[in-house]
């Protein structure tokens, strides 16, 4: 996500925008029943790779950011 936590990530291309990093964690909150895990979607890749088979795909991707 796109912070200064560390120096230049608030416009690495690819980071998401805090702001809308915040909005859809607080939609997720939200639903009845509050989800078992709060993953925004653009985690989804990284949170199911092993589970689909592309997890060194997803790893190099990452690597590349």
């Amino acid at each position: 996500m796109q912070t200064e936590l560390t120096p230049g990530q608030s416009t690495r291309e690819g980071y998401m925008p805090l702001d809308e990093f915040i909005d859809e964690v607080m939609t997720l909150f939200q639903a009845k029943p509050t989800p078992k895990e709060i993953l925004v979607e653009n985690v989804n890749f990284l949170r199911w790779a092993e589970r689909d088979g592309h997890f060194d795909q997803a790893v190099e991707m990452l690597s590349k950011m």
